[in-house]
């Protein structure tokens, strides 16, 4: 019965990673980087990279348009896989197998509040207090 949350949680994980990269190519984008695809695969390849983007670059240019549907549903499923790895990270057995099944229960259950926070603009009270 595992190995089917296994496989959810394996394609959950590549989903994850694939739709950060896309979210953080799209901003880099509506931002005026003239490489916004090295620094989406970048923030994977080198997750330093993605830190430094978000927390900085992103931070110091603003957007020249509103993030479309796409790009809010990439960032929900970037989230909900950002959540669910650390949980996994966190709580599950050390081994792969077992960490990959709790990541196909965490997963998708993490959506809801990744939702929250992309599409309700729950992010904006994270932000210590601005927006």
């Amino acid at each position: 019965m595992s190995w089917p949350l296994g496989v959810v949680g394996l394609t959950f994980a590549g989903c994850a990673v694939l739709a950060f990269a896309y979210a953080i190519a799209r901003d880099a984008d509506a931002r005026g980087s003239g490489v916004p695809t090295v620094w989406g695969a970048g923030s994977v390849a080198l997750w330093p990279a993605g830190v430094y983007y978000l927390l900085v670059y992103a931070r110091r240019r603003e957007r020249s348009r509103s993030t479309g549907r796409g790009e809010r549903a990439a960032a929900t499923v970037a989230a909900a896989g950002t959540v669910a790895f650390v949980f996994t990270a966190v709580f599950a057995p050390p081994d792969p197998s077992s960490q990959l099944v709790w990541l196909g229960v965490a997963g998708p259950l993490s959506l809801v509040p990744g939702y929250a926070l992309v599409y309700r603009r729950g992010y904006r009270r994270l932000r210590f207090g601005s927006g």
